[in-house]
Parts: C-alpha cells; structure tokens; sequence
C-alpha cells in the first residue's frame, strides 16, 4: 500500500503552496497512485511525489507532466510556475535548463600509455587522500587514488546508479543498503538503512529490473524453483518492495545459472538460465506483474560457474562476460549485437587478466553514465572497483579506488542495485 504524503503547510511559503496545490489537483483526478500517475506523465512516481513534497520548486518540465498527467490547464499551471520561480531564490527550484553547458570529456589515463592527445599528466600531483565512513565497521577509512591521471571532467546525464546491498540478514531479518550518492570515483555511500525482509539466502536471491521503471525488483528463488518478485513501489530507504507474484516455476537451473539481464535494450530484464553450459533466455513482454516471459530461446553456450551478465558500451544491452575459473584467468567478454532473440553476442575479445575469483566480482554502474564498473569483494574486507573508461572493447577498466572496508563474511552477500530510480524519467510512452 502506497505510503501517505507528509503532511505540509500551504502558509510556509510560496514553494508549500505550489505543492499543497499541485496535491489539490491530483485529488481533483481521482487521486491517482504514484505509479499510475507516472505511466501517463513519463516521469518516474519518486519525481512526481517529489514535485508536490514542498521542499523544492520542481522544473517545469516536471510540473507541466504532472498537470498534463491530472488533466489540469497546462497553460495556467505554466504561468503559476513563472510567477513561483520569480519568486524563489535560484538554489530552492529545480530547473534542469538552467544547468552550464557540459566541459569536453578528458578519459582516465590507461597505466603505461603514451598517447598524449588523450589524457595529461601531472607529475608534480600530489596523492589525493579521501577520508569516508567506513562502510561496515561505522569507523572512518583513508581511500588513496594514484596519482598522475586525470579525472574525467564531464559524465553522461545520470541513468540510474546502483546501490549497495548487504544481505546478510541479521536475526530479525534486517539487511542494510547504502544509498549511492554519485560520489563515485570518490566514496559513493551514504549512511546504511536497514529493511527488514525476513531470513533470506543471498545465493538465492537476485534484483532485476522486471518492468522497465528503473527501480530494482527483488527477486527470491526458492528450493524448488519457484521463483517470486517483489514489486519496487518507490518507497527506499523505507522497504521499497511490496506486492509480492511467482514469476518462474520449477526447477530451471542451479542457482548459480540464474541472472537476469537486459539484452534487447528495452529497459526490461529479460530471465537467463545457464545449464550444463547452455544458455537459455525468456524475453520480457513487460507485463510484469502479470506473468512476463515469452517462451524461452536458446542462444549458445556458455561457461556455467563464472558467466557475468554487464553493459560495458552504454547502449543498454549487456554483454556476455567469462571471468575466468580463477584469480588471474583473462576477462572476455562478447559484445551484445542487438540480435536478440538469436544469439546476440559478436565472439568474445580478452580484457585483461581476472583481478579475483569470480564469486568475488560484480558489476554495477556506479556513477551513473550507463557504463557498468567492475567491482571486487576482496578478501582483505575491502570493496574495490574500476571505473569502466569507456574504451570496450578494449581494457575498459582503470584507476581502482576503496568504495568499501571492513567487511567480513560470505561475499555474495554483497550486492548491487538501483533501488532509487536516480530521477529518471519514466520509460513508459504509453
């Protein structure tokens, strides 16, 4: 059940009056929920609900779909926008157009490149020292970033960073995320919430995004294969999973073989099984919650113990990665072609040496430009990740830094996803 708006002040000024009105309307539409507001507006329901929240202006743009979105006059609610945004100071509204122009890109150097027209070096820099929160003990952690390359100056608008997860369920079945703040390559993490989910087994359980939103499903996958998604209704940091419905039954694989992924680009993840090194697909419909596969194609073979599923390029489609049986084995990874429903991976080319076991590596984009960063769970207790530099299929992973220290147990308790939504505008056209 949707979580009831705060309660909020008209006479606190002229931004709670906007808001109190934008409320008044969507309760004039029949007040809609969140979720269905947002199939009409194109815009995700945490921005929507943001918009009527009171502590900002929000855009135009925004505002304009929520109005559009109740059928309210487009053309009054503009002038009432204007005279608002006249009378606020520029830090308390949200105009995306407002925002400086972009600076030209600069890459992250590649160790021992000579290639001067793409990066510069600073010989005289001095080794940054980042001080965080350390992300499981609750002390604090020195991350040391190697000198002599150049941060890139400018990223892609933001298209979902991910959060992290850690599911290893206290007695009360408590596990904690960290909210990602985009302050990657620095440290990303805010302080961790804990959400209560009952006892579950981080082997068998999984976040995919099943209906094109850009909010993570929680996926569980139980013993006999009967595998159940949890709806992500938009209420992080609070329990943001809700209206639980089987998608999947009997037993299609060992877990291990289970992933989700997106491979057509769609926004959608589409099921995957690897089974005696045979790799099988069910295409999304995007009817989720109702049941959302087609039936299931075969696209080729593949290693079943090690096989990564990731978006290396930021075309929306993930590559099929080969991490190698062992620390030091080659990363290889195929990219995705767009042929899917056929096999939609080009033969795959090497990546450089596996920095740890494979039950260790993740990937996940971390900063929000649709490139996935390689990340290790190491056994030191210290989370490292590589910033994907954008030069797949080359190398593409460079400039490791600390995200995280002090962890200790199983590590596939740690994982990644975008439970937030980042803002983005909602996928569905209509």
């Amino acid at each position: 059940m949707p979580r009831p708006e705060s309660r909020l002040d008209p006479h606190a000024g002229v931004v709670q009056l906007f808001a109190h009105d934008l409320r008044l309307l969507r309760e004039k539409a029949g007040s809609p929920p969140y979720r269905a507001l947002a199939l009409r507006a194109h815009y995700a329901p945490a921005t929507l609900a943001r918009a009527a929240g009171g502590r900002e202006l929000p855009s135009l743009a925004v505002t304009l779909a929520y109005v559009r979105a109740c059928e309210g006059d487009e053309e009054q609610w503009e002038s009432r926008w204007r005279e608002v945004a006249a009378a606020v100071a520029p830090e308390t509204r949200a105009e995306p157009d407002q925002r400086p122009p972009v600076p030209p890109e600069e890459p992250v150097a590649r160790a021992g490149a000579t290639n001067a027209g793409r990066f510069r070096i600073r010989p005289g820099r001095a080794v940054v020292v980042l001080t965080a929160l350390l992300l499981l003990a609750g002390t604090t952690a020195a991350v040391v970033l190697t000198a002599g390359t150049e941060t890139p100056r400018s990223r892609r608008t933001p298209a979902g960073k991910a959060e992290m997860v850690d599911i290893h369920t206290a007695a009360d079945g408590t596990v904690r995320a960290w909210t990602n703040t985009g302050g990657f390559p620095g440290w990303p993490w805010s302080d961790p919430v804990g959400m209560v989910l009952g006892q579950v087994d981080p082997a068998l359980t999984r976040f995919a995004d099943l209906d094109g939103d850009g909010f993570d499903e929680l996926v569980r996958i139980a013993a006999d294969g009967t595998t159940t998604a949890w709806w992500n209704d938009q209420g992080f940091p609070d329990r943001p999973w809700h209206s639980s419905v089987i998608v999947a039954k009997g037993a299609m694989a060992e877990p291990a073989g289970i992933h989700f992924a997106d491979l057509d680009g769609d926004g959608r993840d589409e099921l995957i099984t690897i089974e005696e090194g045979v790799v099988r697909a069910w295409p999304n419909t995007g009817a989720f919650p109702e049941w959302p596969w087609r039936e299931p194609v075969e696209l080729g073979e593949a290693p079943s113990g090690h096989t990564r599923f990731a978006d290396l390029d930021a075309d929306g489609k993930a590559e099929l990665i080969d991490l190698g049986a062992a620390a030091g084995d080659p990363i290889r990874a195929g990219r995705n072609t767009g042929a899917f429903p056929a096999r939609p991976w080009s033969t795959a080319v090497d990546l450089g040496p596996s920095h740890a076991d494979p039950e260790r590596l993740r990937f996940a984009d971390l900063d929000g430009d649709g490139f996935d960063e390689l990340i290790s769970i190491n056994e030191d207790g210290t989370t490292s990740a590589w910033w994907n530099s954008r030069t797949y299929p080359d190398d593409p992973w460079h400039s490791s830094v600390m995200i995280g220290k002090g962890w200790v147990g199983d590590p596939v308790s740690i994982q990644f996803a975008d439970l937030t939504g980042d803002d983005r505008p909602h996928p569905h056209s209509g």
